[in-house]
């Protein structure tokens, strides 16, 4: 029977009992559990040796409802592996947008400052302008040629001036903060 296992080409299963023949008498060899021999791993006619692997067996698990346990967690496992490669690329299409958003928002900030800079230097001609003429309306009042409401004004148009300055540095650094901000958040995504 192992001669026409050993040698023979089958396609159906079939449960099969062995006697091995020692050189004295005969060995019954069964398997503890009923499967399928996947491999011979001897020669017919070979010697073997107590404990040698003799035959390679496939033993297929089975629930209770019939079907194979292997082929039921192969299953589960690839339905597992696609929701994972599914999760996968929505956190990799999450952080492409997250990045595109905060590199967005980055150069609009940067824009904004490079227009405060802008305005600011506008602003700072102005002041100086406005001291100077402030400096001068400030003699013509000593010598009485203009009035104290003319100076007043020229005063307030000075303070309203100095404050515009100092709003305008306040707005600076907002938008340096911000984009500090913005670029902390840039560095914090996590890599691809």
């Amino acid at each position: 029977m192992l001669s026409f296992l050993a040698g023979s080409d089958f396609n159906r299963k079939a449960t099969v009992s062995g006697y091995l023949q020692p050189d004295i008498g005969l060995a019954k060899v069964h398997a503890s559990r009923p499967g399928i021999i996947s491999e011979l791993l001897i020669e017919d006619g070979a010697s073997v040796n107590a404990g040698q692997p003799l035959v390679r067996l496939t033993i297929p698990e089975y629930l209770a409802e019939g079907s194979s346990l292997v082929d039921s967690l192969r299953l589960s496992l690839q339905q597992q592996q696609l929701l994972l490669t599914q999760r996968r690329e929505q956190l990799l299409m999450q952080y492409q947008q997250q990045q595109q958003e905060l590199t967005e928002r980055l150069a609009y900030h940067q824009s904004v400052l490079s227009e405060l800079k802008q305005q600011s230097t506008l602003l700072q001609q102005r002041w100086q302008l406005q001291q100077q003429r402030f400096a001068k309306l400030s003699q013509l009042k000593e010598q009485g040629v203009i009035s104290k409401v003319d100076w007043q004004l020229q005063q307030e148009n000075l303070l309203q001036l100095a404050q515009q300055v100092a709003e305008q540095k306040a707005s600076k650094q907002n938008q340096l903060a911000a984009m500090a901000q913005l670029a902390g958040q840039l560095q914090r995504l996590p890599s691809e």
